[in-house]
């Protein structure tokens, strides 16, 4: 199977990302952060980038290169998910190595994109529990062990004890 490469012409994209959880989310992507002062650059690949200015507490998307892009995978699981989670909008051509494997068009409008590069529901970056439903439920796995312990541990007395036959 041929590996297909995948670049957009004249991307034009509005995104915003809150700029404290830039680190999380490179680390989430498999992508690098190179932060400075005035911008922050997502890496991936050796010519995927993704260009942020500093606006206060925001991100704001000022360019991105997606040239070669080895399957989509800069293209769909870094540029989509953040598009997706943020609901960033996003109009370009595509060009693929082998030709026309996709629609020319893309565009995402609000996060979501009905372009078969985008056909899969990509999961968000957010947690799916808040903190307060992710402390209740470590609460309840901690009550389970407990309890099991304690059966464990009556299992064994009772097979300890003498007037047990069994």
């Amino acid at each position: 199977m041929a590996t297909v490469k995948l670049t957009l012409v004249d991307p034009s994209a509005h995104l915003e990302v809150p700029a404290d959880q830039i680190v999380t989310l490179a680390r989430q992507l498999g992508c690098v952060a190179k932060e400075s002062v005035r911008e922050v650059v997502l890496l991936g690949g050796s010519v995927c980038s993704l260009h942020f200015d500093r606006v206060n507490a925001l991100l704001l998307l000022r360019e991105l290169r997606v040239v070669d892009d080895e399957n989509g995978l800069f293209t769909v699981h870094v540029l989509g998910r953040l598009l997706s989670t943020f609901e960033g909008e996003l109009e370009a051509t595509i060009l693929t190595t082998p030709a026309e494997l996709y629609p020319a068009h893309l565009s995402v409008q609000g996060g979501e994109s009905s372009h078969p590069l985008f056909a899969t529901v990509m999961p968000s970056l957010a947690p799916a529990l808040t903190p307060a439903e992710l402390d209740r439920v470590e609460r309840l796995l901690s009550e389970a062990r407990e309890a099991w312990q304690t059966w464990l541990r009556s299992k064994q007395q009772s097979s300890n004890d003498p007037r047990s036959s069994g």
